[in-house]
């Protein structure tokens, strides 16, 4: 019997050192292993976020797309017609006509931004800036274009609304921009149109309508031209107003998007 507990006791003792031994064998998970998982975590996810953004911003949206796709001749008829409509509305505005109104919808715009535009007035955009189109949509007008850098290039979309508060005062109110399909600050467009705006000798005020920014530019009352209306609908862009004497209107130099 006493040999049956010696036996016991070693067998125990030796049990407890082979517990013993696989403890102190383990090695612990420290800080530092834990920060570099965290690290290659965080890296995996920037890189991700990353090449998402980048194939959105490459990634051109529907509408511009679809109205790239038209038949050259029918574009030809649409782009005489948006021309005809543009020089009765002018000539009646430089020349002292009274009133004056004319609307042009999204088709014949675009038509007349791929043909003659592009051929005679191209090299009014800036260097980086081709194929710009227009879509309308309820009250709001959406423009695109492409911009390029070297072998980058995305399509750069300008949603806006347009309206006249009073007699020569045109409301431009931006309802966002984007690179593709990723949003951008609308901090370059304020640009744009202050220096469009400068460049035709108007002032620009910006006034907020509550989560958007509105431009208020108010025209020149010694050209003559008195704008009563200038607004989108039934998928038309419609002007309208009075001439009151011939009349010299700024015309427009090279935009800088700088």
């Amino acid at each position: 019997m006493d040999a049956a507990k010696n036996s016991a006791a070693n067998s125990s003792a030796r049990g407890a050192a082979a517990v013993s031994m696989s403890t102190t064998n383990v090695v612990p998970v420290g800080p530092k292993p834990r920060r570099l998982l965290r690290r290659c975590a965080f890296g995996a996810v920037m890189i991700g976020g990353l090449a998402l953004l980048f194939i959105a911003v490459i990634t051109p949206p529907p509408f511009y797309c679809d109205r790239l796709q038209a038949d050259a001749e029918t574009q030809k008829k649409l782009s005489d017609r948006f021309l005809k409509g543009g020089s009765k509305l002018l000539g009646a505005i430089l020349n002292g006509q009274g009133a004056w109104r004319e609307s042009f919808d999204e088709e014949t715009i675009n038509a007349w931004l791929a043909v003659d535009f592009e051929e005679n007035h191209g090299k009014i955009l800036p260097a980086r800036v081709t194929n710009p189109r227009v879509a309308i949509e309820g009250d709001r007008l959406r423009m695109g274009f492409q911009w390029s850098a070297g072998p980058f290039s995305t399509v750069v979309q300008v949603t806006i609304g347009v309206w006249v508060p009073k007699p020569n005062w045109l409301a431009v109110e931006l309802h966002g921009a984007k690179a593709g399909l990723a949003p951008m600050p609308t901090t370059q467009l304020r640009r744009l149109l202050e220096r469009a705006a400068e460049k035709a000798g108007c002032e620009v005020t910006w006034k907020r309508n509550d989560t958007t920014l509105v431009g208020l530019v108010r025209l020149p009352n010694s050209s003559g031209v008195i704008l009563r209306q200038a607004d989108i609908r039934d998928g038309k862009l419609s002007l309208a107003g009075r001439s009151t004497r011939i009349s010299r209107l700024a015309t427009p130099g090279k935009i800088d998007l700088r």
